[in-house]
Parts: C-alpha cells; structure tokens; sequence
C-alpha cells in the first residue's frame, strides 16, 4: 500500500488487491501490509508485475504484461525475466505470441491451442490452416511440430517407421 495523494490518512492498495478483496470475504477487516513510497508511475509498475507473477494469466494476458513493462517503463526484455524472475527466453516466447494473428491469439485465450502449439505457429505463413488443423484433430504438440516439418517439406527428418498418429496427421 501507499498513502493516497488525495486523502492524509487514506492509504490505497499497489498490489495485493486480489488477498484484500479474500480477506475481506472472509470477514477480515485488517490484514498486515507493507507501506511503501511510490509515486503513480511505480505503482502502476508495482500493479503491472503483480499482475503478470499471477498463475491463472493465460500465456496472452502475461505477454501484454511484459510487453507494457517494455513499452511504458523502457524495460528490455532481461531487466524484465530479472524483474519477474523468469527466464530472458521465456519473456521472448511470450513477447513472440502478441505477433501472431487475432484469430490464433483468441483460439489460445479460448485454450484451443496451448501456448507450446502456438511458439510453433509463430512466424509460419500458412498459421491459420495450421492451427486449424491442431484443433479439429486434437493435435498434441509433438505432432505439431510433426506437422510443420510434413508442411515445410522436410519429410527426410521424421523417422521412418511412423505411428498411425503421424500417418493421420498427413492426411
């Protein structure tokens, strides 16, 4: 918490507001808190990693989160894996999402395709034939890879004694 700039002796919440509103569901009135000085601009930085470290983020929502450290505080994408305690690649494969079509980005909020489906996608020129093909067959991501070798023409890489997944996958 901080103190408000409106009001003396009002304090307002930087982060945490998800445990105050539970406590407050559970009949909590106070719960210990951290007073820090921060101006609105660290506040928002302090909302906007809080926001980002939550676990039911789904891997879009987390990747708008890094790209606004970025775009709003100059982060470079290691200032923000050290910030967040995340890996510099991890940062990078979320951030490489947000390129990726509206149609596609919404089959992953949606959980039609999972975030492993969608780093394969990224940068293909055929993606929404693709991605539709992950979802009507049910494509684990092994498989999608699979499929974007078979795409690519790069059938010389697969093994030679395929399962009857692969072989469906092809056709």
């Amino acid at each position: 918490v901080r103190k408000s700039d409106d009001q003396d002796e009002k304090f307002e919440i930087v982060a945490g507001e998800r445990r105050w509103q539970a406590a407050q569901n559970a009949g909590l009135h106070e719960v210990p808190a951290v007073v820090i000085k921060a101006d609105n601009l660290k506040s928002l930085e302090f909302a906007i990693v809080e926001n980002v470290q939550r676990k039911d983020l789904n891997p879009i929502e987390e990747a708008e989160g890094y790209k606004r450290l970025i775009d709003d505080f100059n982060y470079d994408q290691e200032k923000v894996a050290k910030f967040i305690g995340k890996s510099r690649a991890h940062i990078s494969n979320c951030l490489r999402l947000l390129s990726l079509p509206q149609k596609i980005i919404e089959y992953i909020i949606d959980e039609k395709i999972s975030q492993g489906h969608a780093k394969i996608l990224v940068g293909l020129d055929n993606i929404q034939l693709l991605a539709d093909k992950i979802i009507s067959k049910k494509l684990s991501v092994r498989q999608t890879e699979i499929l974007v070798r078979i795409t690519k023409g790069n059938k010389a890489t697969i093994k030679k004694n395929k399962d009857s997944n692969i072989i469906d996958i092809e056709n």
